[in-house]
């Protein structure tokens, strides 16, 4: 692997940077985005493709935000995350040497490349683990004695406890708050960033538009085993079906979601723009969040129009 450097000032700030499996980490991301883009076809971009590269996304983020903690044993937990999105990008490597996306030869160079990621990280954690003790400061129970004190001191000093410990109560759970509705908005708005993707790379690869319904889209394929190919909503997730041949999008063979079971589509449409031997699609999408909180409802809609381009 080749090497990175950084600056000595932004690796005292950072400490994450100092550490070599942090570095070897980023290497590898960077080798794998240039594998991805060498070999994977351009059907798998919003599929495997995506997959793999969100998941040694997910590698070099976990290290970071781990550093940070305030023990080591929290630090150890988000290397175990890192070691389980490398266990997902070796499982893209095998679908890809299954779908002959790359030969046997290349599969092994980097499933080694891997398994030495894997070892720096199984020995980091250990040694984390190990550790005597942790950056947190060890509390120890003392006996209090209220001998000496007056009524109204420890009214006083009851007071203020309760105070201390409401508002300790009140920042923890504006804390929870704040990240679920994070969570909540970034699943949101992911999905509708992939769905509408999506949409949008199938009908320019389209040979023609069979039919346009007002929540479903049937296109037609030059590629045999992709043709037809449906768009459409159902039990609130959109999926495509493609294959089986026929012009109406009945009889598909396969189908898969594009969206996860974390949100829901709750608006699809489609309106066909074609004019004389121009196509074109019309489009809107609405995904919304699915908890029961009203104050962590996210609702967001995305419109576009698109043109066939391979008639």
């Amino acid at each position: 692997m080749s090497t990175v450097k950084f600056q000595k000032s932004a690796m005292l700030k950072f400490r994450f940077r100092k550490f070599q499996v942090y570095r070897d980490a980023l290497i590898f991301r960077r080798e794998i985005k240039l594998l991805v883009k060498g070999c994977f076809p351009k059907h798998e971009l919003y599929l495997l493709s995506d997959q793999i590269i969100r998941a040694m996304n997910s590698i070099v983020l976990n290290i970071a935000e781990g550093a940070d903690r305030s023990t080591d044993k929290d630090f150890a937990n988000f290397l175990n995350k890192s070691h389980t999105s490398l266990n997902e990008v070796v499982s893209c490597l095998d679908i890809a040497l299954m779908d002959s996306y790359i030969t046997k030869e290349v599969h092994e160079k980097y499933l080694k490349k891997a398994e030495q990621l894997a070892n720096q990280l199984t020995a980091f954690r250990k040694t984390l683990l190990s550790s005597d003790g942790s950056r947190l400061s060890k509390v120890k129970s003392q006996k209090s004695s209220v001998n000496g004190f007056t009524l109204i001191e420890l009214i006083l000093y009851t007071a203020l406890v309760s105070i201390i410990i409401s508002g300790a109560i009140l920042f923890a759970w504006d804390i929870i708050y704040g990240r679920v509705k994070s969570q909540v908005q970034q699943e949101v708005n992911q999905n509708l960033r992939l769905a509408s993707k999506r949409i949008v790379y199938e009908v320019r690869n389209a040979s023609d538009i069979n039919s346009v319904g007002a929540n479903d889209l049937c296109l037609a394929s030059a590629d045999s085993d992709r043709n037809p190919t449906k768009i459409y909503v159902s039990s609130g997730r959109l999926w495509i079906g493609w294959g089986g041949g026929s012009s109406d999008c009945t009889g598909l063979t396969n189908d898969e979601p594009l969206t996860t079971n974390l949100v829901s589509v709750s608006g699809l449409n489609f309106n066909d723009l074609s004019f004389g031997e121009s196509k074109n699609i019309d489009f809107t999408i609405t995904v919304e969040s699915t908890g029961d909180r009203q104050e962590w409802q996210k609702s967001q809609t995305y419109s576009s129009s698109v043109e066939v381009r391979s008639n």
